[in-house]
């Protein structure tokens, strides 16, 4: 379609001069047949207003087609911003997806459903547990267990297996023995409910009174031969079995496995709860011993007072002592098959160092014994 060829009048002597907002024009022709025709329409009275009507109404077209011009470019503006946030929607989208598949895979220890699922299930176990006052199946705990330990439900809790009793009595036998020695009563609890009917925490020592200063003060002591227990687990086991058997301090005996190989074979934690990994078919008596005086002196130190008659400050620099000596060998112990071209000088070594440490263990005994007043 051929474009039209615009005419352009001829102005003359045409004149426009603009005040303000006044505009006048002198001598304008126009050779314009539509304008004319437009014009003819009007009376001649009305012709001068129809004239100016047609002027503002060319205006506003003027101005209408501006507003387009920028409603276009608004518009173009508009869907660049679109396509930007499209864009950047979908890589977001991607990195969130790509986000929650990682923290969903159960195949990834790390990843966030293994970590809670971990947490929910020893929370149930913990919650749905006979010996949990608030369990639904607390008061059928009896026989429930029996039906558990007939059908071998309590395969991964060695605790209630022959395997369990076997390293249940032989700590029992060692915190026997060393309870003698320092004076305190033992007691194994394993099978013993108390008055709420929990039978949590294993062997529970009486502490000698003349080193509590007349207080009754006891150590609650848990054994646990299984594959896989959260530190978390433990120690919340371990505070039920201090409030269950009116203990001020307790420590946790757990067997090592693959899952707690890694870690320290003592560590103290708050509360005055302790937790100590031994090998279970070789316990060392040495560890046990130090977790023994470990605890008892938790235990007195709960009530804030001290007997005269006893030196606290001097039982603690000992009861440091031996730790450092107990760490030093159980470093040697550890690496000592890799040392099998100086093995007799390992024995040796090591030999001594029991000794040592035995010595260590007989001066904190001598010193948590009251002095006799008139020495």
């Amino acid at each position: 379609m051929a474009s039209q060829i615009r005419a352009v009048p001829s102005l003359g002597d045409v004149e426009v001069s603009i005040n303000g907002t006044l505009v006048t024009i002198d001598h304008l022709r126009l050779d314009n047949a539509a304008l004319a025709a437009f014009l003819e329409s009007h009376d001649t009275s009305e012709r001068s207003l129809a004239f100016v009507d047609l002027i503002e109404f060319a205006l506003h077209v003027n101005r209408l087609a501006n507003v387009s011009a920028d409603v276009k470019e608004l518009d173009s503006v508009a869907k660049r911003v679109e396509e930007n946030l499209q864009e950047a929607g979908d890589e977001a989208f991607d990195h969130l997806e790509k986000l929650i598949r990682n923290q969903a895979d159960e195949t990834k220890p790390d990843a966030l459903i293994s970590l809670l699922k971990e947490k929910f299930i020893d929370r149930v176990i913990d919650e749905l547990k006979p010996t949990n006052p608030k369990s639904p199946f607390k008061p059928i705990s009896e026989q429930l267990l029996a039906i558990l330990e007939k059908t071998g439900a309590k395969e991964a809790d060695k605790a209630g297996t022959k395997h369990g009793r076997d390293f249940n009595a032989n700590m029992d036998a060692l915190l026997q023995q060393l309870a003698a020695e320092s004076g305190d009563s033992p007691l194994y609890t394993n099978d013993i409910a108390t008055e709420s009917g929990s039978k949590v925490g294993d062997e529970v020592i009486t502490i000698d009174p003349t080193f509590t200063n007349g207080h009754d003060a006891k150590t609650v002591w848990e054994f646990k031969a299984v594959q896989k227990v959260t530190v978390t687990a433990a120690l919340a086991e371990l505070s039920e079995a201090m409030e269950n058997r009116k203990a001020q301090a307790g420590v946790f005996v757990l067997a090592r496995t693959p899952h707690n190989s890694s870690w320290a074979r003592f560590t103290a934690h708050p509360g005055r709860r302790a937790i100590i990994v031994v090998d279970e078919e070789n316990i060392d008596p040495l560890l046990v011993h130090y977790a023994h005086i470990w605890s008892r002196i938790e235990a007195v130190r709960s009530f804030g007072t001290k007997e005269a008659t006893i030196d606290f400050d001097k039982i603690q620099i000992a009861v440091e002592s031996a730790k450092k000596a107990l760490d030093g060998l159980s470093e040697v112990v550890t690496g000592h098959t890799g040392i099998q071209k100086s093995l007799d000088h390992a024995v040796k070594w090591i030999s001594s160092s029991q000794r040592d440490l035995k010595a260590e263990f007989q001066q904190i005994l001598e010193l948590s014994k009251p002095s006799i007043k008139g020495e």
